[in-house]
C-alpha cells in the first residue's frame, strides 16, 4: 500500500474528498526559492484532490493518512505514461508499413496513436470516477 498525507476538504456519506500536496521534481532545485520556470510552465498548482473511502469518519479539516493499493497506482501510471508511447510507436509502425518509413503519413499515424492514448485515458478516468474509490483513509493525524 502506498500512503500519503492530506487534509479532508468535504465528505459525502462514507466518501471523503482529500486534498494532497503533490511531490515536486524541483524540491532540490537551486532555483526553488524563486520558482522554476519549467515547473511553472507545467502547472504551478501543486495541490490535487482525490476521493477516498472514509470508514473512520474523518471530518472536514482533519489531517489524514490515506492508503492506496500499489497495483492500482502503477496501472494508472502505465495508462498515463506508457500507453501514449506504445500507441505512438504502433501508429508509426502501421504508417511506415503502409506508406514507407521516411514519409509524413508515418509520422501522422504516430501522432494519431498519441492522441488516441490520451482519449483512452480520458475515457478510463471518467469511468473510474463513477466507481467507488480505491484509496482509503487509515488514520486521523493530530
Amino acid at each position: 500500500m502506498l500512503e500519503q498525507t492530506g487534509v479532508v476538504i468535504s465528505t459525502e456519506g462514507d466518501i471523503a474528498h482529500v486534498s494532497f500536496m503533490r511531490a515536486s521534481a524541483c524540491e532540490g532545485c537551486h532555483r526553488h526559492a524563486e520558482g522554476c520556470s519549467a515547473c511553472s510552465m507545467l502547472g504551478g498548482d501543486r495541490r490535487h484532490t482525490a476521493r477516498a473511502k472514509n470508514p473512520i469518519g474523518a471530518r472536514p479539516g482533519d489531517r489524514v493518512r490515506v492508503a492506496t493499493p500499489e497495483g492500482r497506482v502503477l496501472a494508472y501510471a502505465a495508462l498515463v505514461f506508457l500507453l501514449p508511447i506504445l500507441l505512438s510507436f504502433v501508429g508509426y509502425l502501421v504508417g511506415a508499413g503502409i506508406w514507407g518509413e521516411s514519409s509524413l503519413p508515418a509520422g501522422l499515424c504516430a501522432a494519431a496513436g498519441f492522441l488516441l492514448a490520451f482519449l483512452l485515458s480520458i475515457l478510463v478516468s471518467a469511468r473510474m470516477a463513477k466507481r467507488p474509490p480505491d484509496a482509503e483513509i487509515m488514520t486521523v493525524i493530530n
